[in-house]
């Protein structure tokens, strides 16, 4: 089984990469920055792909695929002619400086191994079987989205769907196509088609590669562009990226959002993008603001149209992702971006000092301002007001909350004293630094949002939070993502502080002594008098500090992973790590208390051979919903009541136990090609709510007539309709 794991992983990767690699660099962009940006690009293009072959009556993953190649053609045709008609000069560079420098291959490729190895682990020791899957409400219908897009070959956004296209074709419970965003959903479905394996393994590969590639890729990324770029923050990031339970592990586990997990990880990159847009990139060699726009504008064209890709591959994978990167672009505009410009403005107009200080004053003010006014315009939307005007009713005192947030225990309350110890550093280093400060702004905001998703004041609630469903567990996921960064530059500034006092040190002890000078460049070997040349172990120690330091990064990611608590110590309490790993072990093991039990499922297996591809009525709130993405039991419900329901429906769930009797309820089994009843187990509704009653029609014993029993064991009974045969 896990062969065909690491098959799924090496197709997804393919899919997420391969695409957006040969489109970004089709247009001209860099290697690099290519690399960083395909998961984005690749996502943008297969949703677009799926929405513009869907009125042209074509399905599948061959036109879909066919139609990512045209674009990524276009886009090469349209470069090559832009590059004919206004022909690069050979004294102008193709590229700009930020874009050049801004990304070192080797360390994104060390923080990909390295992450995937940790998370490889620590998904391995949760998720002993890779075709398990998380029992819960949204889980089931993220199934039931992949297993559509299977069996339809449809793969528009526009169109998803629970029934509509799939086969074999029957008349559906209720009216389901429509909007939604399906990213991960595509993603996994093409996998499936692919390698032939179940939609519940490529829905948990899609996830993976998400946590354990595209999120730590991305946060090193970030840190490369804010002047981050050596080997000891690579290696940091693959361990300080799932150091905080609040993310990834906790939101996975929760309320499996996945396709909001896929967003959050693609989150860093595209705020990445868009510094790299605005040529916002630390050169290598720290040059000035002057020197930097002697040889750039302030806007890289060709990412642009990257840019905007980006934006809508996050709201492929799920709109909330977007307002995330929103709150993380706006302190970069705020506090890095509208300073170079006015600068530039002040260079160009010969303006006076205060006249800078005033533009820049208003510029803050009308950036900010109309942020606001868009957060507010797009709060009151119809469209979006079933997410905003949801309530989770959670509430914690504020001053309660920011304590969380201060000692990173978060939602859970569980306090993460070494994590925050490096943070703090890091809040101190970043605000020293001019191009990190809005790195302290971006986790602020997230901070503020996460306290007023806790507030008992709903307006409050709502305007902060709403983006989010008011949900605390996503918003602190949120704060979590923000702070990771900066925890990184803590640990790093800690590390290189302790390697400078050590060379301070050494350099003290050596310029005491006489007969000796110290080589100026590294202080790595000592001059004798008469000239020769020596090395000593002190000056060996120093050569080999990169070493070294990688050394204590790696000692300090171990710790930050530690499966015992750090701030209990002696009493080995677990760490918020080994809960994590509890939690998710505990909701995706199919367990006797769970609401698919193991046991069902060895009955559902002999019931799948009497059945057939027959339609199976069936009650969604005993876990039966996620047959047809298992095992393509053809069920009649394959999601929860919704508004939209067809006629035939609401009197099969109300009435179906009268068909003998009733001729409404025979014509409706007619109708709907109804032949078996499948019921199973109702104790343990935990995860989808003790909703049966919905089901009333279902309520069938062995002695109500129109019913032949066909199979049973214990609670679980499969029963033939002969009423209408």
């Amino acid at each position: 089984m896990w062969r065909q794991f690491a098959l799924a992983v090496v197709v997804v990767l393919v899919l997420c990469y391969v695409p957006g690699y040969l489109f970004s660099r089709a247009i001209g962009t860099k290697r690099m920055t290519s690399l960083m940006v395909a998961p984005l690009i690749s996502v943008c293009l297969i949703g677009f792909s799926g929405i513009a072959i869907y009125p042209l009556g074509l399905r599948g993953i061959t036109p879909l695929l066919g139609g990512v190649g045209f674009f990524i053609l276009i886009a090469a045709g349209l470069a090559y002619l832009i590059q004919k008609i206004r022909p690069i000069q050979e004294n102008q560079s193709h590229t700009n400086p930020g874009e050049k420098d801004s990304l070192n291959g080797v360390f994104l490729l060390v923080t990909a191994v390295i992450s995937t190895a940790i998370f490889f682990v620590i998904f391995h020791k949760a998720i002993r079987n890779p075709s398990w899957f998380l029992q819960s409400a949204d889980n089931y219908a993220h199934l039931a989205y992949i297993t559509r897009s299977v069996q339809s070959g449809i793969y528009s956004m526009l169109h998803a769907a629970f029934y509509t296209g799939a086969r074999p074709e029957f008349q559906t419970p209720f009216f389901d196509e429509g909007f939604y965003p399906n990213a991960l959903h595509s993603v996994a479905a093409i996998a499936t088609v692919i390698t032939g394996l179940n939609e519940a393994l490529t829905e948990n590969v899609v996830w993976f590669v998400s946590v354990a590639v595209i999120y730590p890729v991305g946060i090193c990324a970030l840190l490369q562009i804010i002047g981050k770029k050596n080997l000891v923050a690579s290696v940091l990031t693959s361990f300080v990226v799932f150091a905080q339970l609040a993310f990834p592990l906790r939101m996975v586990t929760v309320h499996a959002v996945f396709p909001n997990v896929m967003g959050f990880c693609a989150v860093p990159s595209a705020v990445v993008l868009f510094i790299l847009m605005l040529n916002g990139a630390v050169p290598d060699k720290n040059d000035s603001v002057a020197e930097q726009l002697k040889l750039t504008s302030f806007v890289n064209p060709r990412l642009v149209l990257l840019c905007v890709m980006g934006i809508l591959a996050l709201a492929m994978m799920h709109p909330s992702a977007d307002f995330f990167w929103a709150i993380c672009v706006l302190p970069y505009v705020l506090c890095s971006f509208l300073p170079r410009l006015t600068n530039f403005l002040q260079d160009k107009f010969t303006l006076s000092k205060i006249k800078g200080i005033a533009l820049l004053a208003v510029m803050e003010v009308v950036t900010a301002g109309l942020a606001v006014g868009i957060w507010v315009f797009l709060l009151n939307t119809s469209f979006l007001a079933p997410t905003v005007n949801f309530v989770w009713e959670i509430y914690v005192k504020p001053l309660a909350a920011a304590q969380t947030v201060l000692n990173f225990g978060l939602f859970m309350n569980m306090p993460q004293i070494l994590f925050a110890v490096a943070f703090w550093i890091g809040f101190v280093s970043c605000i020293l630094k001019k191009n990190c400060r809005w790195l302290i702004l971006a986790f602020l905001m997230t901070a503020l949002i996460y306290v007023a998703s806790l507030s008992e004041v709903l307006p409050i609630k709502r305007f902060f939070s709403g983006f989010w469903y008011t949900d605390p567990e996503r918003t602190a996921a949120m704060v979590t993502i923000a702070a990771v960064p900066v925890v990184i530059v803590g640990m790093e500034t800690a590390i290189t502080l302790l390697f400078d006092l050590i060379k301070h040190g050494i350099k003290t002890v050596k310029e005491g002594n006489k007969g000796e000078k110290i080589n100026s460049e590294n202080f790595a070997c000592t001059i004798s008098a008469n000239g020769d040349q020596s090395s000593c172990k002190p000056c060996m120690f120093i050569k080999n500090s990169g070493i070294l330091m990688c050394i204590i990064a790696v000692l300090w990611g171990c710790a930050l992973l530690s499966p015992w608590d750090l701030a209990s110590l002696p009493r080995r309490e677990r760490s918020e790590l080994r809960w994590g790993i509890s939690w998710l072990n505990e909701v995706f093991e199919p367990r006797e208390w769970t609401t698919y039990k193991t046991s069902e499922d060895e009955f559902v297996r002999r019931a799948l051979q009497i059945v057939g591809d027959d339609l199976v009525v069936n009650n969604p709130y005993d876990g039966s919903l996620v047959l047809n993405s298992l095992y393509g039991m053809n069920i009649f419900y394959r999601e929860k009541v919704e508004e939209e329901e067809l006629p035939q429906s609401a009197i099969i769930r109300t009435k179906l136990n009268e068909v003998a009797t009733n001729p409404e309820v025979q014509q409706a089994v007619r109708e709907t090609g109804a032949r078996y009843v499948l019921l199973l187990d109702l104790e343990n509704p935990a995860l989808l709510g003790d909703q049966s009653y919905f089901f009333s029609g279902l309520q069938i014993t062995d002695k109500d007539p129109g019913f032949e029993i066909v199979l049973q064991e214990g609670p679980y009974r499969l029963y033939r309709i002969t009423a209408v045969e």
